[in-house]
């Protein structure tokens, strides 16, 4: 199924065991998601001082 009812991560195996550690946390993850949800519906996001990731850094996130 594409929707679960629930979702639940603990990253502490993937860092015991590869070294792993998240570069993002809840609330900037939260806000991606919304930026691209918004502009999906042709609303603009933020401002890009207040966008989670700049456009400049991860260049595959823009859309043509």
């Amino acid at each position: 199924p594409t929707e679960v009812p629930v979702l639940l991560a603990d990253s502490s195996e993937a860092k015991r065991r590869l070294g792993w550690m998240a570069r993002i946390g809840f609330g900037e993850l939260v806000r991606i998601m919304v930026d691209a949800e918004l502009e999906t519906f042709g609303l603009r996001a933020p401002p890009s001082e207040r966008r989670a990731l700049p456009n400049e850094l991860f260049p595959w996130l823009l859309r043509p």
